[in-house]
């Protein structure tokens, strides 16, 4: 509530103070008193206030003893000019103007330019003044009504606000209905700052577009100038300007619920970090079935496999008989395996770096050649090596040595006839213990006629005594046996039965 003062000065004809005079403030066109009476003092002057305002405002009654004289509330006054100067506080103000008619839009005051140019732009402003530091009167401020287009029947305006900016007066921000005939709003500062919870752009017109404009570089450039723009109906679309028109980069269009939103983007997008997907598919433009990316060093592209690789509408890799070969598995190369990707009944599965396979498959087919590192440890049990399936020309030069048989896995059998020879067989490592009854015979002494005769000599190896001369027989030194004239008693031709101890 305003506080509104009344004063004045009571003077004679004559020019001298009158003093002592009552001074009462009543509504206006009544007989009702407001607040309490005041009285002149020497120099005729007068002074009330009151706190309660109303609608028809304040007649003024001055009595000085028979003579009365009013100051009526509806006087209405022209000036060519008012200068209202008020020293009552800070927080008064020196103007205060009211309508006070019953109605929901009032006209306080008018401002008005009353020249007759007519002309585009034409305006009127009001100043804004205050000292510096140097006691001089300023301008800081204006606010300007500008008469854009004074064509009759299609009249534009405009309203600017002006500040004072390192000494020069500079318009900030403006609004103006001369923009293609549509009311625009346009601020023309660095920055603009706005300590609010929420800001709202509404469209104007039932089912036409909310659109927010943002231009870069004063939008010199077609490339500076972006367009952010609600739809009716929830579609919100993100442009830039380019060749003379807004194109779309990216649209966000809303469904019943957000898992059914879209997103979609025009051009490339580009992910620093990782891509998470939770809902259940993704999907690339060309969904062709059994598609799969593949990357080739730059991009990523849907291709659908065919020959030897294909891709079952359930997701599993199917690999063709006769596919893996020692030029794709070797040592150098092996085929990565995830863990996730040999499931229950596939006959494999991987645990750690171990292969395995269940017990069902009793073997592995086509498989081609294995290139060595590929099978270690134990990895191939005897059960999975099918009879006969190991011969000669699978088996390297001396690949197989003592460690690698049983006792008692060699016999007659698996020995070819005339086999083993005196090469097969080290020193001293045949002795009787190895030698079945009547097994030895002169047919299997090398070296030997018939007839012969086989004794132990000084080396302590055997060695054959050769055919005595006629007439001659066995004699034995005690050390050697040799053959030796006959002496009486003993003749040619007859036969001499005899042993040897060797």
């Amino acid at each position: 509530m305003a506080t509104i003062y009344q004063a004045g000065y009571v003077f004679k004809d004559d020019g001298t103070a009158v003093s002592g005079a009552t001074v009462q403030l009543y509504q206006a066109d009544t007989t009702t008193t407001v607040g309490s009476s005041s009285t002149t003092n020497s120099s005729g002057y007068w002074t009330l206030s009151t706190t309660t305002e109303h609608t028809s405002g304040y007649d003024t009654k001055i009595t000085s003893g028979s003579s009365i004289r009013y100051r009526r509330g509806n006087d209405k006054l022209q000036l060519e000019e008012l200068d209202i100067r008020n020293d009552t506080g800070a927080t008064q103000g020196g103007l205060f103007v009211a309508n006070t008619t019953n109605s929901a839009a009032n006209k306080v005051a008018t401002f008005a330019g009353r020249n007759t140019t007519n002309a585009d732009n034409d305006e009127i402003y009001i100043t804004f003044e205050i000292h510096n530091d140097a006691d001089e009167i300023t301008e800081y401020a204006r606010m300007t009504a500008v008469a854009i287009d004074v064509s009759n029947g299609s009249e534009d305006g405009e309203i600017q606000f002006d500040v004072m900016k390192a000494g020069t007066l500079t318009k900030v921000w403006s609004i103006s209905s001369s923009t293609a005939g549509a009311t625009s709003f346009d601020i023309e500062t660095s920055t603009v700052t706005m300590a609010v919870d929420d800001f709202t752009i509404k469209s104007e017109d039932d089912g036409s577009a909310a659109i927010l404009y943002m231009f870069a570089d004063q939008g010199d450039d077609n490339a500076d100038k972006w367009r952010i723009q609600v739809a009716d109906g929830g579609t919100m679309t993100y442009a830039s300007l380019i060749s003379g028109s807004y194109v779309t980069h990216m649209t966000v269009t809303p469904h019943a619920t957000v898992a059914s939103s879209t997103v979609a983007f025009a051009g490339g997008v580009t992910i620093a970090a990782d891509l998470t997907i939770t809902g259940d598919d993704l999907t690339m433009g060309t969904n062709t079935d059994t598609a799969i990316l593949v990357a080739d060093g730059t991009n990523y592209n849907p291709v659908v496999p065919s020959g030897d690789v294909g891709l079952t509408n359930a997701g599993v890799f199917s690999i063709a008989s006769g596919v893996i070969v020692n030029a794709d598995v070797n040592s150098s190369a092996a085929i990565a395996v995830s863990k996730t990707a040999l499931t229950a009944g596939t006959g494999l599965s991987l645990s750690t770096n171990t292969l395995s396979v269940d017990a069902a498959q009793t073997q592995i087919t086509s498989v081609g050649t294995i290139g060595t590192g590929v099978w270690q440890g134990t990895a191939i049990a005897s059960g999975y090596i099918a009879a006969d399936a190991i011969t000669g020309a699978k088996i390297a030069d001396d690949a197989i040595d003592s460690e690698h048989y049983t006792d008692g896995s060699i016999d007659n059998a698996h020995i070819a006839d005339d086999a083993i020879d005196s090469e097969h067989y080290a020193a001293g490592s045949i002795d009787t213990a190895h030698i079945a009854d009547n097994q030895v015979t002169l047919a299997k002494m090398a070296g030997l006629a018939r007839g012969k005769i086989i004794y132990g000599d000084a080396s302590g190896d055997p060695a054959a005594l050769a055919v005595g001369s006629a007439n001659e027989v066995l004699t034995h030194d005690g050390t050697d046996i040799s053959w030796a004239a006959a002496s009486s008693g003993v003749s040619a031709g007859k036969a001499i039965a005899f042993s040897l101890i060797f």
